[in-house]
């Protein structure tokens, strides 16, 4: 029996399907209220959706001890895909925005390889606009290096298993991203240490749906492997826990297929920032540093400083982090669900044969 690993909530909260089955109403109610793009398939195991999931990235075990800083991390990383090329030959292909994951992931491989094999083993795909978002390494390395470039518009023809497909999903989920991205507007009360004054008070409103919001998301706070100090860290942990694993499924979504093989899956496609060093490098990261990294703006300060560093462009330092994902998607229809055997559905009745009617929404 085959479970959900990626659905795509915003459009489910707003049909009028599954009203009358358990837990639907209110989680499309709390849908709307947070509007959530992605499903949040809970990683702690402490929130069961109305319909089935699986976990397809377990959340590693919290080493309060782990010394590696965020540029370990990435060199850890390229080891991964240098071994990925030495065993099948492939040529890499960077779904590349110019926004600050994709730099990182760019500057990980020339600071691996050096520039000119770097322009050898990687092709850059990307838009105009990826040009315009990061000026510096274009015209400092891609253009310099001579990179093969692949116009974004035509993306999906290469998912053809000639080249190793790599995506910058989930660095987001590492440091916050969209989870703080939302709640903006009350920078003023990141430090608060009551979740349910924050909630209040971002919604502007307290009624039956935040109160069940409060109440849902309470149990997966408190599986936190430390105290969550204020709203920021509350906000980190539950996208965390929630979107790392569904984020990574987020590019296959517009995928003009119905299956996905899992064989294509394990040598043509990799999330740079998907590994345990990563994810056990934010937990440390996040306890250390409760307080200091509660600006939207700079909430990615250790990413950017590799990409400083490793690139030497200091302009970067005043990056501002903009929604890069749809520059590097075609515009086409975007899948329902995804199950955990990729198939990729886009009919929404087909949800039936996934529906839980224990879950905690009802």
């Amino acid at each position: 029996m085959s479970s959900i690993i990626y659905l795509h909530n915003r459009e489910l909260a707003e049909i009028p399907l599954f009203d009358d089955m358990p837990g639907f109403k209110n989680y499309k109610a709390i849908s709307k209220l947070v509007g959530l793009g992605n499903s949040m398939i809970d990683r702690t195991g402490t929130i069961q959706d109305p319909f089935r999931t699986k976990i397809i990235v377990p959340v590693p075990p919290y080493d309060p001890d782990f010394k590696l800083n965020y540029h370990d991390c990435c060199m850890h990383r390229m080891i991964d895909f240098d071994e990925q090329y030495n065993r099948t030959g492939k040529k890499f292909r960077l779904l590349y925005s110019g926004g600050i994951d994709s730099s990182a992931i760019l500057a990980a491989f020339i600071n691996y390889y050096g520039l000119d094999k770097a322009a050898q083993l990687l092709e850059i795909c990307c838009s105009p606009e990826s040009i315009d978002e990061n000026p510096w390494a274009w015209d400092q390395y891609i253009r310099r290096g001579k990179f093969k470039l692949i116009t974004s518009h035509k993306h999906t023809s290469g998912w053809d298993s000639s080249v190793f497909i790599i995506s910058g999903e989930v660095n987001d989920q590492l440091f916050n991203g969209d989870g703080v991205a939302r709640y903006k507007k009350n920078r003023d009360l990141y430090s608060t240490k009551n979740f349910d004054d924050y909630v209040y008070a971002s919604f502007d409103q307290k009624n039956s749906v935040t109160d069940y919001y409060i109440n849902i998301l309470d149990v997966q706070l408190k599986a936190a492997p430390f105290p969550l100090e204020n709203f920021y860290m509350y906000m980190w942990w539950r996208n965390f826990v929630s979107y790392y694993g569904t984020n990574q499924i987020k590019t296959f979504s517009q995928i003009p297929s119905n299956k996905v093989p899992m064989a294509y899956l394990d040598n043509n496609f990799g999330q740079f920032f998907s590994s345990d060093d990563f994810q056990k490098w934010s937990m440390v990261w996040h306890r250390d540093y409760p307080e200091n990294f509660c600006d939207y703006d700079n909430q990615k300060k250790p990413c950017k400083d590799f990409i400083i560093n490793v690139l030497n462009i200091p302009e970067y330092r005043d990056k501002m982090k903009h929604k890069s994902f749809p520059r590097i998607h075609n515009k086409r229809r975007h899948a329902t669900f995804i199950d955990d055997e990729f198939n990729i559905y886009y009919d929404w009745d087909q949800l039936r044969d996934f529906i839980e009617p224990n879950n905690s929404y009802v």
